[in-house]
């Protein structure tokens, strides 16, 4: 399964893609005044990018990981024991 994430926002974009992007042509650059999606050649803010700030974050991670262990133990039925490797 791959995760797709927007860099700028850092939500889940698995179902929509490039058309989290704003589309509209802008040849100055700067902010669109027809949307509020970001921009697709926008640089992320380097002091809160990396930060797990916002709740969305919070709750993308938590789902990810729910999805990574169902997937796990799907593939590994009878592989590590999840117990113990939740209690490490």
């Amino acid at each position: 399964m791959l995760y797709l994430l927007s860099y700028i926002c850092r939500r889940d974009v698995q179902d929509i893609g490039y058309q989290h992007f704003c589309q509209h042509f802008r040849p100055l650059g700067g902010a669109c005044t027809l949307c509020d999606k970001c921009g697709l050649y926008d640089k992320e803010d380097e002091e809160q990018g990396s930060l797990l700030t916002l709740p969305t974050d919070v709750k993308a991670i938590q789902e990810a990981r729910v999805h990574a262990t169902q997937e796990y133990i799907t593939r590994h039925p009878k592989g590590y024991n999840l117990t113990n490797m939740a209690n490490q």
